[in-house]
Protein backbone atom coordinates (compact mmCIF):
# COMPACT_ATOMS: atom_id res chain seq x y z
CA UNK A 1 0.00 0.00 0.00
CA UNK A 2 1.61 3.25 -1.20
CA UNK A 3 -0.44 5.54 -0.98
CA UNK A 4 -1.00 6.00 2.93
CA UNK A 5 -3.05 9.15 2.62
CA UNK A 6 -5.31 8.17 -0.22
CA UNK A 7 -8.51 6.49 0.51
CA UNK A 8 -8.58 3.85 -2.66
CA UNK A 9 -7.67 0.80 -1.46
CA UNK A 10 -8.35 -2.85 -1.23
CA UNK A 11 -9.52 -3.60 2.30
CA UNK A 12 -7.49 -7.59 1.76
CA UNK A 13 -4.56 -5.44 1.74
CA UNK A 14 -4.47 -4.03 5.10
CA UNK A 15 -1.86 -5.23 7.41
CA UNK A 16 -2.30 -5.42 11.08
CA UNK A 17 -0.27 -2.37 12.41
CA UNK A 18 2.13 -4.57 15.13
CA UNK A 19 2.21 -1.57 17.46
CA UNK A 20 -1.46 -1.85 18.17
CA UNK A 21 -1.54 -5.47 18.52
CA UNK A 22 -0.44 -4.47 22.86
CA UNK A 23 -3.20 -2.26 22.95
CA UNK A 24 -5.68 -5.05 21.73
CA UNK A 25 -4.62 -7.31 24.35
CA UNK A 26 -4.58 -4.59 27.00
CA UNK A 27 -8.07 -4.14 26.34
CA UNK A 28 -9.49 -7.30 26.60
CA UNK A 29 -7.37 -7.19 29.99
CA UNK A 30 -9.31 -4.38 31.05
CA UNK A 31 -12.97 -5.57 30.18
CA UNK A 32 -12.14 -9.27 31.51
CA UNK A 33 -11.00 -7.24 35.16
CA UNK A 34 -14.00 -5.14 34.81
CA UNK A 35 -16.33 -7.88 34.02
CA UNK A 36 -14.95 -9.91 36.56
CA UNK A 37 -15.34 -7.26 39.20
CA UNK A 38 -18.94 -7.24 38.44
CA UNK A 39 -19.45 -10.65 38.79
CA UNK A 40 -17.70 -11.23 42.26
CA UNK A 41 -19.67 -8.08 43.34
CA UNK A 42 -23.71 -9.56 42.14
CA UNK A 43 -22.44 -12.85 43.83
CA UNK A 44 -21.52 -11.03 47.31
CA UNK A 45 -24.72 -9.37 46.84
CA UNK A 46 -27.08 -12.40 45.67
CA UNK A 47 -25.06 -15.05 48.61
CA UNK A 48 -25.39 -12.01 50.73
CA UNK A 49 -28.71 -10.84 50.98
CA UNK A 50 -30.93 -13.16 53.88
CA UNK A 51 -33.79 -12.35 55.12
CA UNK A 52 -34.18 -8.57 57.08
CA UNK A 53 -34.00 -10.00 60.49
CA UNK A 54 -30.79 -11.84 59.88
CA UNK A 55 -29.01 -9.23 58.46
CA UNK A 56 -25.80 -7.85 59.76
CA UNK A 57 -25.11 -4.27 59.33
CA UNK A 58 -21.98 -2.11 58.95
CA UNK A 59 -21.89 1.42 59.49
CA UNK A 60 -25.78 1.25 59.45
CA UNK A 61 -25.89 -0.70 55.86
CA UNK A 62 -26.18 -4.02 55.10
CA UNK A 63 -22.82 -6.33 55.16
CA UNK A 64 -23.28 -7.32 51.89
CA UNK A 65 -23.85 -3.96 50.39
CA UNK A 66 -20.45 -2.52 51.91
CA UNK A 67 -18.23 -5.73 50.75
CA UNK A 68 -19.79 -4.87 47.19
CA UNK A 69 -19.20 -1.56 47.16
CA UNK A 70 -15.62 -2.02 48.59
CA UNK A 71 -15.06 -5.05 45.65
CA UNK A 72 -15.86 -2.30 43.45
CA UNK A 73 -13.52 0.13 44.64
CA UNK A 74 -10.85 -1.53 44.94
CA UNK A 75 -11.53 -2.92 41.21
CA UNK A 76 -11.58 0.70 40.35
CA UNK A 77 -8.34 1.57 42.14
CA UNK A 78 -6.80 -1.85 40.37
CA UNK A 79 -8.05 -0.46 36.72
CA UNK A 80 -6.59 2.54 37.25
CA UNK A 81 -2.92 1.07 38.29
CA UNK A 82 -2.94 -1.04 35.60
CA UNK A 83 -3.72 1.77 32.64
CA UNK A 84 -1.15 4.40 34.38
CA UNK A 85 1.38 1.69 35.77
CA UNK A 86 1.40 -1.28 33.09
CA UNK A 87 -0.03 0.35 29.79
CA UNK A 88 2.60 2.13 28.05
CA UNK A 89 1.70 4.16 24.95
CA UNK A 90 2.97 3.27 21.46
CA UNK A 91 4.55 6.00 19.48
CA UNK A 92 1.84 6.54 16.71
CA UNK A 93 3.64 9.20 14.56
CA UNK A 94 6.73 7.01 13.17
CA UNK A 95 5.38 4.70 10.75
CA UNK A 96 6.18 1.19 10.43
CA UNK A 97 8.99 1.58 12.18
CA UNK A 98 8.60 -0.48 15.12
CA UNK A 99 9.39 2.45 17.84
CA UNK A 100 7.55 2.71 20.94
CA UNK A 101 7.44 5.77 22.88
CA UNK A 102 6.93 3.16 25.94
CA UNK A 103 5.98 6.28 28.56
CA UNK A 104 2.96 6.44 30.44
CA UNK A 105 1.94 10.48 30.01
Amino acid sequence: MSDLEGRNYDISVIEEDDRLKRCRNECIGVEIWGVGIIIISLLVCYLGSVSPENLSYIWGYPAWYVIATVIMIIGALGGILFAVKIMKHPNLTALDTGEEDGSNE
